[in-house]
């Protein structure tokens, strides 16, 4: 403790980079990158891109149903920073088909069911208005206005050709599974099957299909695309720094890293580790986590407010249990506050 002052005091991303700084050839980066502070720049640019290549010049009503899913360039970007500051994150559930089958799948669905809506409309529509086991409710239900307004837009649809946002929610929302959704909780009667609620269906599944297609394909493309451009700019990213330096600890001539980093430092204490995330964690235990080092963690579940800075609090939880089952567990709770006085506590709740 008499050279406690005398520590390397740093954040967690300063230490990764002044380990992959003090040791460039065992990291692989490159010597010359400079911090890129905030990536949102290159993750639009590349969410731009990848708009232009895969979704601008397809049939517009892929384009419609991109906004309609939140799948815009803006979007994408978003999507793009949380799983960067995620790694490990997986979307679920994964895409079943490619970005062309699911597309093309898409675009059949909505033609067959736009095709047989003028000779299905009367009978649809009469149904829909008189079923007695469909709920009539304003809000959830199919009310009269409601089934005007869907028919509406598919008639405009039908006739122009210009598919809008408003017809594919009424497709969707006219599917057979949402119609046996729409039921009163006491119905005894049950709507009944009808071919053309089968082909919204079939249109609704795609459209679901698609959503998890395009974004398999973003994250691949932004994959693909990140490095290169970010070589050729010689810059790197914070998450960056974690990624280099987990994978130079990780891979098979990574022990002289760890080495190196033992011989230099006896000890870690990360204060706030409620705050971190797996791919951090996994850092200072494959450095400080042996009989001859220290690695302290001290977090408090209760105060984990940056999740959306990437921060995953079942990192927390892993390390615990990871603690209190090792040979020799050393788990300490602190029951006492030290930060405040009884007096002053009292005063501010007066």
């Amino acid at each position: 403790m008499a050279s406690f002052d005398e520590a390397c005091i740093a954040t967690i991303h300063g230490f990764c980079r002044q380990v992959l700084r003090d040791n460039a050839f065992d990291s692989e980066l490159p010597v010359d990158a400079e911090v890129l502070i905030d990536p949102g720049g290159l993750q639009r640019e590349l969410a731009e891109d990848f708009w232009r290549h895969h979704l601008q010049a397809a049939d517009p009503l892929l384009a419609t149903l991109a906004r309609r899913q939140s799948l815009l360039p803006a979007d994408l970007a978003r999507l793009l920073a949380r799983i960067t500051r995620q790694p490990g994150l997986r979307l679920l559930p994964e895409a079943t088909g490619s970005l062309p089958m699911s597309s093309a799948a898409v675009t059949s669905g909505c033609q067959a069911a736009l095709a047989a809506w003028p000779e299905a409309r009367g009978r649809v529509t009469g149904l829909l208005r008189s079923h007695p086991g469909l709920s009539r409710d304003k809000s959830t239900g199919l009310s009269e206005t409601r089934i005007d307004e869907m028919a509406a837009w598919l008639d405009d649809a039908t006739a122009s050709g210009v598919v809008t946002t408003a017809a594919i929610d009424a497709l969707c929302e006219l599917s057979a599974a949402s119609i046996a959704d729409r039921h009163k909780p006491s119905a005894k009667v049950r709507y009944p099957a009808d071919a053309w609620h089968e082909s919204c269906g079939v249109f609704a599944v795609a459209c679901e299909q698609w959503t998890l297609a395009v974004r398999a394909a973003w994250l691949a493309f932004a994959a693909q695309e990140s490095g290169p451009r970010k070589s050729a700019r010689k810059v790197i990213t914070f998450d960056d720094m974690l990624a280099y330096t987990h994978a130079a600890l990780v891979r098979p001539q990574g022990e002289g890293l760890v080495a190196a980093i033992r011989q230099r430092w006896q000890a870690a204490l990360i204060d706030e580790f409620q705050d971190t995330d797996a791919l951090q964690y996994a850092i200072f235990w494959r450095c400080f986590a042996t009989p001859t080092h220290r690695l302290m963690l001290i977090g408090d579940p209760k105060q984990a407010i940056y999740g959306f800075r990437g921060a995953d609090l079942f990192t927390y939880l892993k390390a615990k249990r990871e603690v209190a089952t090792a040979a020799e567990p050393r788990l300490f709770t602190l029951r006492r506050n030290f930060r405040s006085s009884c007096a002053l506590v009292d005063a501010v709740n007066a």
